[in-house]
């Protein structure tokens, strides 16, 4: 794992969060149907993402692997989706 690409990418979601959950966004422009129904909606996006964010937390506490997850990033994910 290297902590820049996680980093990018969870900046990249922190900053698209709200266009999942959108009204204005056409239903067309919505991500395909999933594999598993109900899991493209937006609620279950925004769930998934805390979920994450809640596991890095975990990992970032962690006495084992700590160590590789500390330079992870997640203060600004953790208090735009009211985590903190």
């Amino acid at each position: 794992m290297t902590s820049k690409y996680v980093n990018t990418i969870l900046e990249l979601i922190v900053n698209q969060i709200d266009v999942a959950s959108s009204p204005d966004l056409h239903p067309t422009a919505r991500a395909p149907p999933g594999l598993v129904e109900g899991v493209q909606a937006p609620d279950m996006i925004i769930r998934h993402f805390c979920s994450t964010l809640d596991y890095i937390r975990f990992k970032k506490h962690e006495g084992l692997d700590s160590v590789k997850w500390l330079s992870v990033d997640i203060a600004g994910a953790l208090i735009k989706m009211g985590m903190s």
